[in-house]
């Protein structure tokens, strides 16, 4: 193997291990997070993922003494607050542990999704990154399983519900290397606030959960930014 394919398979497993670590660290500390914590709460600062990101990217612009599309930047942070109208989470009343490791949470979120971003533009297949992702989640969740549990029951482990998250995080987790893979990063960072908008209309479907005004409003909010960051970015890069 030649020193440039060194290199490169190199920088590969390096983005690989970070995508794992980051996406299984950020899921492990959500579930944590979760526990202790109310769920709008937990929520809104898994949600702080994409303003991280943000924060990343804009600092890689300064960097790079690129044009920074301030608009993007403003519809990701409109966005965020329609997030917190929808899920309006009570912070001063947490426990500020929890609450920090929220936040950890989210910026590992964002690294991961960086990570899938530098695959995508090296032409790294959503299905492979997706195997190794799956993987990773396999073995750490096996080794929290020995470590923390009291054994499996297989009741738990083959009932509908588990499964039909299994599949339908599986389905999300490769639309997700695809969009990375093909989008642009602030756009596909805008448009995650969009999972919000699919918890309140399943949540009505399914659990008789009615929205108030505020998450009507917050709603709005979320689809007035996606909306505008993806009319911005088509204008923006069609004309730099």
């Amino acid at each position: 193997m030649s020193p440039p394919q060194k290199l490169l398979l190199r920088r590969m497993n390096l983005r690989f291990s970070s995508r794992a670590l980051c996406g299984v660290g950020a899921l492990s500390i959500n579930i944590l997070v979760a526990r202790h914590i109310l769920l709008s709460t937990a929520q809104t600062l898994q949600y702080t993922g994409p303003l991280f990101l943000g924060l990343w990217v804009f600092g890689w612009y300064l960097f790079r003494g690129k044009k920074i599309p301030w608009m993007l930047f403003a519809f990701l942070l409109i966005g965020f607050a329609g997030v917190l109208l929808v899920l309006r989470p009570d912070v001063a009343d947490q426990n500020a542990f929890y609450v920090g490791l929220g936040l950890l949470s989210g910026a590992l979120s964002s690294g991961s999704s960086i990570s899938l971003r530098l695959l995508g533009l090296k032409g790294e297949p959503p299905i492979r990154t997706l195997f190794w992702f799956a993987l990773a989640c396999t073995v750490s969740g096996a080794a929290a399983t020995l470590m923390f549990s009291k054994g499996l029951q297989a009741e738990h482990v083959f009932s509908i519900p588990v499964l039909l998250m299994g599949v339908f995080t599986a389905l999300g987790q490769w639309t997700q290397n695809i969009g990375w893979k093909k989008g642009k990063t602030l756009l596909c960072a805008s448009l995650q606030f969009s999972a919000v908008i699919f918890a309140v209309i399943f949540g009505y479907l399914f659990f008789d959960e009615i929205p108030d005004a505020f998450t009507f409003l917050g709603i709005l909010i979320i689809v007035a930014a996606s909306l505008g960051a993806t009319i911005f970015r088509l204008k923006y890069y069609k004309e730099g």
